[in-house]
């Protein structure tokens, strides 16, 4: 790696900090903001160094070397000095939820696995906060609650320098669990000093930064925390809180203080569009914004240019934009686009959605049936290899192959506290034709083209429809544009076995469902699935606003939410479920026709539709060699209904092996899926005597969303 004369080359987060407090001790290095706006407190280089040397004799003096530290703080200051004191102690830090009073149960639950799996030996925290937590805490006789409030009584304590190593761990960093129980993920002092290195390389001499992400989250703990410190650099910090109850003050903090570095994931760039008033941040400048960094959950393009557009006037660039893709199995980053160099812009281009099902990944053109706009993550950082696997057989997928992110790095952490099984499959992974040094699974599907990763979506995610790739964020990201009561990042997709295949099930919340009809917004939800992703809904669950199951850095837990929904344990305001036989009585208006009737019905408007001979329509194949849009199966569906007078499935005609067993199934009230009436207005009249323009109107109020 090549390097500039004043390059920092600390081997560990200790050297950082004495070297900074030694050469610049009244330079601020961290200002909080108490209110998210204009109360300040800071803390230097040399009040970093003092406290937490102060707190580490404390630490020492309780524990040893090596030891588990909880640090259990609400944002502020002390969260910093609780983790640099772990640093001096040679202790690891556990980053963990701050206390919510609001929210016991899921705080304290947490709490709880955490200290079990961990087996941590103190708690470092305020007064306040261990006053808070004792009740809940098991065992507490064998935990040492060390507050941090008091340290200057501490300073006549002596203290050790641990002089750690690059092997050593510096923290704990536990996943937010989004589709299993938190893991420790061992991050080591050289894993967060290559990952630091990476970020002053980037941004060196011009990092100021300011953050309101958690501070025990892998982007808001490594952005927020370790960068100021290996730069030398000042980073004004906000409590999370501060930003949900207004975004704003996050754009405003920027301008304030002429910040060049600042991130955070997809939606909170959303956030900021759709609660920006002009006239309440008349003075807002973002023209010295250089690295808006966008990672932890999938980057929208709509997000890119809504928030390029709606404050270009108020100095920020398209050229800030710095699209990144990272995990906290290898610290943090992994690939990203560096807007510091004009070689490398940002690139959003279209793909063939029908390919991408198939694992390849192929550029859109007016062919395609269906395009996923992508946005790349940017070449991968130096001495960082990513490769595309195939994740059954372990080998290389071929170019613009789409396959699992497999990851060599500096980054990728030794593996899971405790865990040496997992580790195994996780962190040792070898390619099949391969005994070269192993890789960390990501667990993530994506590809590269000319040079740039594409994050297509979460292996464990991927919902496998009729032999299609289903990946649930395009499915979750469409949702919103349904009606406005949808709350945006509040749906989640995901599969469940019935009748041994996967079916599709939704969950969404509803913002003030008071005088909505839920029943027409499941029809308009069906109707959207199939238009935009040609997919059949199985199921649906209305739920109440903010109940939807998510992590603390507002991921959504699709595991947890399909949990949920099989143990009835979600939040239902209405619920759809498609039912084949439920509603057969009813709906049928008199004696079904004999099979051969039906098949001849069939038959025929193909030929019609189709233009085709009736003798070239083959009852023995698919209707899907005949039927492949979704508006022509929704039609013929509409007209069946008519006839047959009762409602009939989209799903069933499309799954049937042959137009034949088709009329078969149709013809026999025990085999025959029907469902609940799939359009609530008047039949339409027959296809072959509708033109387009009427076959578009007929199918409008199903096919069309909500406004």
């Amino acid at each position: 790696m090549s390097q500039s004369p004043d390059f920092p080359n600390f081997a560990n987060l200790i050297e950082a900090c004495l070297f900074q407090a030694e050469t610049q001790p009244d330079q601020i290095a961290f200002t909080f903001l108490v209110d998210g706006e204009l109360e300040e407190q800071n803390l230097s280089y040399s009040d970093l160094d003092r406290q937490a040397r102060a707190v580490a004799a404390r630490l020492q003096s309780v524990g040893r070397r090596g030891d588990r530290v909880l640090l259990f703080f609400a944002p502020g200051l002390e969260y910093v000095v609780g983790f640099y004191a772990c640093q001096y102690a040679g202790m690891i830090a556990v980053p963990a939820y701050p206390p919510d009073l609001m929210r016991l149960d899921r705080t304290f639950n947490r709490l709880q696995v955490i200290l079990q799996d961990c087996q941590a030996q103190v708690i470092l925290g305020t007064t306040k906060s261990h006053a808070e937590a004792r009740p809940f805490l098991p065992n507490g006789e064998d935990l040492a609650l060390v507050p941090v409030d008091p340290w200057a009584d501490w300073t006549a304590l002596p203290w050790s320098h641990p002089d750690l190593t690059g092997d050593d761990l510096a923290l704990l960093q536990y996943t937010s669990g989004s589709t299993s129980t938190p893991r420790g993920v061992q991050v080591s002092q050289g894993n967060l000093i290559y990952q630091v290195r990476e970020a002053y390389r980037w941004a060196g001499e011009h990092f100021l930064g300011v953050s309101w992400l958690p501070l025990y989250h892998d982007l808001g703990l490594v952005g927020g925390v370790v960068c100021p410190v290996y730069s030398g650099r000042r980073v004004i910090l906000m409590s999370p809180l501060s930003f949900m109850q207004r975004p704003m003050r996050w754009l405003e903090a920027i301008s304030r203080y002429r910040a060049t570095t600042s991130g955070g994931p997809n939606f909170a760039y959303d956030l900021c569009v759709r609660k920006f008033r002009p006239q309440e941040s008349p003075n807002l400048d973002l023209g010295d914004w250089r690295f808006a960094v966008n990672g932890a959950e999938p980057i929208r393009p709509e997000t890119l240019e809504s928030f390029t557009r709606t404050f270009e006037p108020f100095g920020f660039r398209y050229s800030t934009w710095c699209p990144s893709y990272g995990l906290a199995e290898a610290t943090l980053g992994v690939s990203g686009v560096n807007p510091n160099n004009p070689d490398e812009p940002v690139v959003v281009k279209s793909f063939d959605g029908a390919a991408l099902e198939q694992n390849h990944a192929q550029l859109a053109d007016e062919s395609s049936k269906g395009v996923r706009t992508l946005v790349s993550c940017g070449k991968t950082l130096v001495d960082t290899e990513a490769a595309i696997v195939d994740p059954h057989s372990h080998t290389l997928c071929p170019a613009d192959g789409v396959g699992e992110i497999w990851v060599r790095s500096p980054s990728v952490s030794r593996g899971y506290w405790q865990r040496p099984e997992e580790n195994q499959i996780t962190f040792n992974a070898y390619l099949a034709d391969s005994a070269a040094r192993p890789f960390l699974r990501t667990g993530d599907l994506g590809f590269f083209h000319d040079g740039g990763l594409y994050i297509t979506g979460r292996l464990k995610d991927l919902i496998i429809l009729q032999g299609r790739n289903i990946y649930p964020n395009d499915i979750e990201q469409s949702l919103p544009a349904i009606h406005a009561a949808f709350a945006p990042h509040g749906s989640a997709a995901f599969a469940i076995d019935q009748d041994e295949q996967e079916q599709l099930v939704v969950v969404q919340e509803v913002l003030r469902p008071g005088k909505l009809d839920l029943d027409s917004l499941a029809q308009d939800v069906r109707g959207m699935l199939l238009r935009e992703h040609q997919v059949w809904l199985f199921a649906l669950a209305f739920i109440k606003g903010g109940t939807l199951p998510k992590t603390s850095s507002g991921k959504v837990q699709r595991f947890e939410a399909r949990r949920k929904y099989l143990a009835g344990e979600l939040s239902v305001l209405h619920q759809w479920t498609w039912d084949p036989r439920g509603s057969l009585g009813p709906l049928l208006n008199g004696p079904l026709p004999p099979a051969p009737a039906i098949q001849d019905w069939i038959v025929t408007h193909l030929a019609q539709h189709y233009k085709l001979d009736a003798e070239q329509i083959d009852v023995h194949q698919s209707i899907r060699s005949y039927v492949m849009d979704s508006i022509t199966l929704m039609a013929l569906a509409l007209e069946l209904e008519t006839w047959l007078g009762r409602a009939i499935s989209p799903l069933v005609i499309f799954d049937a092996p042959s137009i034949a067993e088709l009329s078969r199934r149709l013809a026999d009230p025990a085999a025959a899926s029907v469902t609940a009436p799939i359009c609530g207005q008047p039949a339409p009249p027959r296809i072959d005597d509708m033109t387009e323009a009427e076959l578009d109107k007929a199918l409008e109020g199903f096919l069309e969303p909500s406004p």
